[in-house]
């Protein structure tokens, strides 16, 4: 049952990888951010989306705080993701970050809408 009130954090984040050869070392790193995932206290739901001919993949995770997300994000396998993500990205990915007191209502077309206008966080 969800509090009255209560706001969660959403991530959204979506990468265009730059070369096909760098898919077995995406799929590494997410192998162990997924890992990291189901041990990370504070996530409500977590779901990842490919666009294969595009290169395209997108996050959509919902966290139970800010403090939730942050901690996640600067350490582990997610930290490595991140310092690999310039050699692996090209123009075109983004993240963007919202809160919610309605976590069931988040969609997949919110957040690409959302990622359309990265610098108009929410």
């Amino acid at each position: 049952m969800q509090e009255q009130g209560r706001e969660f954090s959403v991530v959204a984040t979506t990468l265009f990888l730059n070369r096909w050869w760098n898919l077995p070392r995406f799929f590494s790193l997410v192998g162990g951010v997924r890992r990291q995932l189901k041990e990370t206290p504070g996530l409500v739901r977590y779901q990842l989306k490919a666009n294969f001919l595009k290169l395209q993949f997108s996050t959509l995770s919902i966290w139970e705080s800010g403090n939730a997300i942050d901690d996640f994000a600067h350490k582990g396998p997610h930290l490595t993701a991140l310092q690999a993500f310039p050699t692996l990205a090209k123009k075109g990915s983004a993240f963007v970050r919202w809160t919610t007191t309605s976590p069931d209502a988040v969609t997949w077309k919110e957040a690409f809408q959302r990622l359309q206008k990265p610098a108009e966080r929410n």
